[in-house]
């Protein structure tokens, strides 16, 4: 009988004890304990384009613009928002195997409404530039040379502010370097000190072009370089 009354004592001042601590206190324990057993926010990947980019530039303007260009094998698409969402500037309709987009540029010297260029081949036949002056509303073919596959195109400002545009691939007859010192209207090959039947693969013209003349060049082989402008 007195371990009993001992044990229903205990029970009775822990009852009361129970009531004397306010609810607020309460609460803030199974938050605490709640936070302790939830697992952390994930900081990782999102996916904002299904589509299968092959290359992805952004704009020299993006710290203010928030501009990023990408090209599938199919279209060139361009962003402001950080790839929230996307306007296609210029597809291949309809899809086509046959059609496959290599490259892109615009005018750098231009922070609204660029020039833009886009460089496709048409099977293993020939490549294509094409060019739209209107912010990708219309598009003209302004370089299709026979027998040459475009894998490259860059667009610079020269030292009279000239739109100078580089185009590189593969000729079985000449290296393929065609270059254009009016924003695409007329070309000519550019390609004095290259040996013959080359692969050219990328450009990389100089940041500071328009003062050095620099252009770097890579292909199936050593690298090259030019600081006359390509001539």
């Amino acid at each position: 009988m007195k371990y009993l009354q001992r044990f229903f004592g205990l029970l009775l001042a822990l009852s009361m004890l129970a009531l004397s601590i306010p609810q607020s206190q309460y609460a803030v324990a199974a938050e605490r304990a709640a936070s302790s057993l939830a697992p952390a926010a994930a900081l990782g990947w999102e996916l904002i384009l299904p589509d299968a980019p092959t290359s992805m530039r952004r704009s020299p303007t993006y710290a203010t613009d928030r501009t990023l260009y990408v090209t599938t094998d199919q279209d060139m698409r361009r962003t402001t928002d950080d790839g929230d969402s996307w306007t296609t500037l210029f597809a291949t309709q309809p899809y086509s195997e046959y059609l496959r987009i290599s490259s892109m540029a615009w005018d750098p010297g231009s922070l609204s409404s660029p020039t833009l260029f886009v460089a496709r081949n048409v099977g293993y036949d020939h490549g294509e530039v094409f060019r739209s002056t209107d912010d990708g509303l219309t598009w003209q073919r302004v370089l299709a040379p026979p027998s040459t596959l475009l894998y490259d195109i860059a667009a610079v400002r020269d030292a009279d502010n000239n739109l100078v545009v580089f185009a590189v691939g593969f000729s079985p007859d000449v290296p393929a370097v065609w270059r254009s010192t009016d924003g695409g209207d007329t070309w000519t090959l550019a390609n004095t000190g290259l040996p013959d039947h080359t692969d050219l693969y990328r450009l990389y013209p100089s940041p500071n072009f328009a003062v050095d003349n620099t252009v770097y060049m890579t292909c199936f082989g050593p690298l090259h370089r030019s600081i006359d402008g390509g001539l």
